[in-house]
């Protein structure tokens, strides 16, 4: 038997590249720059505080839109028509610039009718209706704050707007003007709007803590809770279960009271660089808005 062995043909010699040789991982690595941390913006906190600022005005103007006739109007149980023509009368001197700054509301140019009144609360519900929904602009807002002062400013002879919280939602509002821009809805705020906005959560937490301190027995001797669930303006429809909670636990819901205003109200004033205060200051704001819900 004869073998043929067959030579397999010479391949050709392979052509040189012209592409520049891949560098090694070791020069990819040393090539890479490193990642910027993203900057600061704020803007989640922005879009919180006005979104939540336009639900609580919408509530607050619709309500307005309701009563204000029969509250003000002029068959209402505390008219305001000659309230507020005698308050421009002494306000006024010096001309309307200066009242305006003294007393500021739409009456110096409207007369508060039952039908301006219904009109001041309408157009502050459809300005407080876009800022809820992510129009957040400060010229909008500037409209909430003047129909609410409005509204206010005529009910100052009767006491139906005399409560703390129609005075802390125009303070609200009235910094929410200079958190926005007044064109672009998504514009970053600034810092120092948002350290006001910490000085006012400061402000009305500590404020509330000293004047339990400083009032009624029933905050030292931690008995006010004993009655506040009978006793409460607007009762919640967890109130009836409150009432009846031992007594001692009743007691120790109002340290976490005074703990939480008196204590932990500091925490959002916190300055410094690092991770671990920022997360100090979120956690002093969370107990508090926490603590506000709970309230509720």
């Amino acid at each position: 038997m004869v073998a043929v062995l067959r030579r397999a043909p010479a391949r050709p010699p392979p052509e040189p590249s012209c592409a520049a040789p891949e560098p090694s991982v070791a020069e990819a690595r040393v090539d890479e720059k490193p990642l910027e941390a993203p900057a600061e913006t704020y803007a989640a906190a922005k879009w919180l505080i006005c979104t939540i600022l336009g639900v609580l005005l919408c509530f607050s103007f619709g309500a307005a839109l309701q009563q204000n006739a029969a509250l003000l109007g002029a068959d209402g149980l505390a008219p305001c028509a000659d309230y507020v023509r005698r308050k421009r009368e002494a306000e006024g001197i010096g001309g309307v610039a200066r009242g305006f700054f003294r007393w500021p509301c739409l009456w110096w140019w409207v007369e508060p009718t039952d039908a301006s009144l219904d009109a001041v609360a309408a157009a502050g519900l459809g300005a407080a209706a876009l800022v809820a929904a992510g129009l957040h602009l400060s010229p909008l807002l500037g409209v909430c704050w003047l129909c609410h002062a409005s509204i206010v400013a005529a009910a100052e002879a009767s006491s139906f707007y005399s409560y703390g919280w129609e005075t802390q939602l125009l303070e609200t509002c009235f910094l929410a003007m200079f958190l926005c821009s007044p064109t672009a809805p998504r514009a970053h705020p600034t810092r120092s709007v948002l350290w006001l906005f910490r000085w006012l959560m400061f402000r009305i937490s500590i404020g509330a803590g000293l004047i339990k301190t400083r009032g009624g027995s029933c905050w030292a001797k931690k008995t006010c809770l004993w009655y506040h669930f009978e006793t409460q303006p607007v009762p919640s429809p967890a109130s009836f279960f409150f009432h009846f909670l031992p007594r001692p636990l009743l007691s120790r819901g109002v340290d976490v009271d005074l703990v939480v205003q008196l204590y932990t109200s500091w925490l959002v004033l916190v300055v410094g660089p690092g991770r671990a205060v920022r997360w100090m200051r979120r956690a002093g704001g969370a107990m508090q808005a926490g603590f506000m819900v709970m309230i509720a």
